[in-house]
């Protein structure tokens, strides 16, 4: 279980226990865990700042085994609540995570080692039915991002698309490992090492090459 540091509430008063668990957004990393601000939903369908009384914030957890694998961008919606630990404080984790991720298009890419690629994205949302209706959402992240299936790749050995990388050059015929194309979308998912955030995808890059 991932613990965290003990809760900071910020308020006029504290919560009571029939506060919580409350809605919150993640504002940013915070030490060993997650800085955030109360949400409420409001008249417009979305969610913003409690209008009634001071804002609630502080630091929280993760309170599901594994779920903080992936990292929680600023402004995912999360559940939280206060748990009472042995010491006789209290720490606030995160009960109810989603799954974190968005989608994105590749718009480029540069090596970062053989046959390996860093590649830049913009997030998407989708504004029409069927093939196509992809557009780019200002509200998602954008920058840099890498493919897990390329992890593996080497000069030699399996790659992470199943192909011999030694069966891809003979004297017949020279084909090589070809990277992720601009305007493929894939979903990104955000992960977290300390206080770092990466972003990395998953994509089984194809061959191409002709015979000699």
């Amino acid at each position: 279980m991932t613990t965290g540091p003990s809760a900071e509430i910020i308020r006029t008063a504290s919560p009571s226990p029939a506060d919580w668990p409350l809605w919150a957004a993640v504002v940013g990393v915070s030490g060993d865990g997650y800085a955030w601000e109360e949400r409420e939903p409001d008249a417009d369908g979305g969610w913003s700042a409690p209008t009634l009384g001071a804002r609630t914030s502080g630091q929280c957890g993760v309170a599901m085994p594994l779920a903080d694998a992936y990292a929680y961008p600023a402004g995912t919606l999360v559940r939280l609540d206060r748990v009472a630990v042995s010491d006789g404080t209290s720490r606030v984790f995160i009960v109810a995570p989603r799954v974190c991720g968005f989608w994105a298009t590749i718009i480029g890419a540069s090596d970062d080692g053989i046959n390996r690629w860093t590649y830049t994205f913009v997030g998407q949302q989708k504004t029409a039915t069927g093939y196509g209706g992809w557009g780019n959402d200002a509200t998602l992240p954008d920058g840099w991002a890498r493919n897990t299936l390329e992890n593996m790749n080497a000069a030699e050995g399996t790659l992470g698309n199943g192909v011999d990388a030694g069966h891809l050059d003979a004297d017949a015929f020279t084909f090589t490992v070809q990277r992720c194309p601009d305007d493929a979308i894939v979903w990104v998912r955000p992960v977290r090492t300390g206080e770092t955030v990466e972003y990395w995808f998953v994509y089984a890059n194809g061959v191409d090459g002709e015979c000699d």
